[in-house]
């Protein structure tokens, strides 16, 4: 913590090994919400990345992922600089499926709702030193989600997104989803 160390424990990648098919609420999910904001295709890919396994395989990756969460537990607790990442844009990882599914993750791992908010906020904004964003506060850049839903009483809640914000803006998320949709 003194030399500024951050850590991104990336739980994700490793997480989906553990499972030989699709955990029931991540395919509540995407059957849900994903499906209406991700073409079907997308979806499909993210659920393949479920499968494959043998059980065996999938028990010796739990094994293997139970001290990835014992270790961020004790890190997070002993005050480690944790910074959310969830290797987004890679394979079927889109971009904000992965940040959420990271967050989740990283609070099942052991960290409050509070930590892993702060981990993709304002120490996401800290470790790629970015002085005008990662908070609300004057004179800082208006980046911010208007949810539905407290994070705090359930990371999952970061998925309940009413308004984009970004420089200030209201985003456009109809046209945005469309243009998701067409693929451009």
């Amino acid at each position: 913590m003194k030399r500024g160390v951050h850590i991104m424990p990336t739980l994700q990648n490793t997480e989906r090994g553990r499972n030989a098919t699709v955990p029931p609420s991540l395919a509540d999910w995407l059957n849900g919400a994903a499906r209406q904001a991700m073409p079907s295709e997308l979806v499909e890919k993210i659920q393949a990345g479920y499968s494959g396994r043998t059980a065996a395989q999938a028990s010796a990756a739990r094994e293997r992922y139970a001290i990835l969460q014992r270790s961020l537990a004790k890190l997070s607790a002993a005050g480690a600089r944790i910074v959310l990442g969830g290797d987004p844009g890679l394979q079927d990882d889109p971009f904000g499926f992965a940040e959420h599914r990271e967050l989740k993750l990283m609070v099942e791992a052991g960290m409050t709702s509070t930590q892993a908010i702060v981990a993709g906020t304002s120490r996401g904004a800290e470790f790629l030193r970015l002085r005008n964003t990662g908070v609300l506060a004057p004179g800082k850049q208006e980046d911010f989600l208007v949810l539905d839903a407290n994070p705090l009483e359930n990371i999952t809640n970061t998925r309940r997104i009413s308004q984009v914000v970004l420089k200030g803006r209201p985003v456009d998320r109809e046209a945005l989803k469309g243009q998701l949709m067409r693929g451009e």
